[in-house]
């Protein structure tokens, strides 16, 4: 908070997205005015939750890329292995047999 002010949860909290909808309509130029002007105090603090945002954001999409590996391998688990998945599932000698003629019988290739 603002030293010397005091303000209830829910009206900061309208102020602080009544300041982030006053910055999406500002233009570029006003923007670097705007933050030209702030007190070092509130541009320190501003740098310090920025700074904290995209830690927690890193450390969020990191931790779901965990979850998704995790999954992956236990799932991997659960694939049939080399020469046993033949057994379960032999292959067609039909297919089989097709799959060996030449591409062009009249060439003899």
């Amino acid at each position: 908070m603002v030293p010397g002010v005091s303000a209830a949860p829910g009206d900061l909290d309208r102020v602080v997205i009544g300041y982030e909808d006053a910055l999406d309509e500002l233009t570029a130029n006003e923007k670097r005015e705007f933050f030209a002007e702030l007190d070092a105090s509130v541009d320190g603090k501003l740098v310090e939750i920025t700074e904290r945002a995209q830690y927690d954001a890193m450390n969020g999409a990191l931790l779901t890329l965990g979850v998704f590996v995790l999954l992956a391998l236990i799932a991997a688990l659960f694939l049939p292995k080399g020469k046993s998945a033949d057994k379960q599932h032999p292959p067609d000698p039909v297919k089989r047999r097709f799959d060996k003629r030449s591409p062009y019988p009249e060439r003899g290739t």
